[in-house]
């Protein structure tokens, strides 16, 4: 609990990133890599693994997760390759 006279309240908003840049830049991602000839396999995986990440890190969501979205990744390219 803050004494009264400290400038710092609880009611201040944390800044967040909008969802639609997220969009937006992922979105702009995936033109690139297929631009590049990259395999639609590859682009759903770095791209989804970023958006997952950024919504991970953004929302209230345990950071401890991003240790399952790894492993899951792991997972899913191992049995590709």
């Amino acid at each position: 609990d803050a004494p009264d006279d400290s400038p710092v309240t609880g009611d201040e908003p944390e800044e967040t990133v909008p969802l639609w840049l997220v969009v937006m830049v992922l979105a702009l991602m995936a033109v690139l890599m297929w631009a590049f000839d990259v395999e639609p396999f590859w682009i759903l995986v770095i791209t989804g693994f970023i958006g997952l990440s950024a919504l991970i890190l953004m929302s209230g969501i345990s950071n401890w997760l991003l240790i399952l979205l790894v492993m899951t990744v792991g997972v899913a390219v191992y049995t590709v390759i």
